[in-house]
């Protein structure tokens, strides 16, 4: 559907701004990280809650569309599609737990150059 695919380009598009922000503020001299990615663990955490949402929202489409299917091949489809969709949503919110560690770590290191 399009709402899954317009979920999933947002997910990618705010996790590649972030990671732009992040490489930008290795190498620049700013003493400040821009808003994303000050924010970057809430917002990596809020991409995950829209990874599940747009997997639970394709299930139930996908279920709508196939009333007469047996419900073990139903239940296969849930299990093959729940696996990549929980496995994004805990590499967004391990990210998220990364970023807030090492953003400190980065200023303080910049403080003391």
């Amino acid at each position: 559907p399009v709402l899954v695919a317009l979920l999933n380009s947002i997910t990618l598009a705010l996790v590649l701004l972030g990671v732009s922000q992040f490489i930008k503020y290795l190498f620049d001299t700013e003493s400040q990280p821009r808003w994303v990615l000050r924010n970057g663990a809430r917002i990596l955490y809020a991409c995950a809650v829209i990874v599940l949402v747009s997997w639970v929202l394709q299930h139930f489409w996908y279920t709508s569309l196939m009333k007469n299917v047996s419900h073990p091949l139903l239940l296969a489809r849930l299990v093959s599609t729940a696996i990549p969709a929980l496995a994004k949503a805990l590499i967004l919110v391990g990210l998220g737990q990364i970023l807030r560690r090492v953003l400190p770590v980065i200023e303080e290191s910049k403080t003391l150059v």
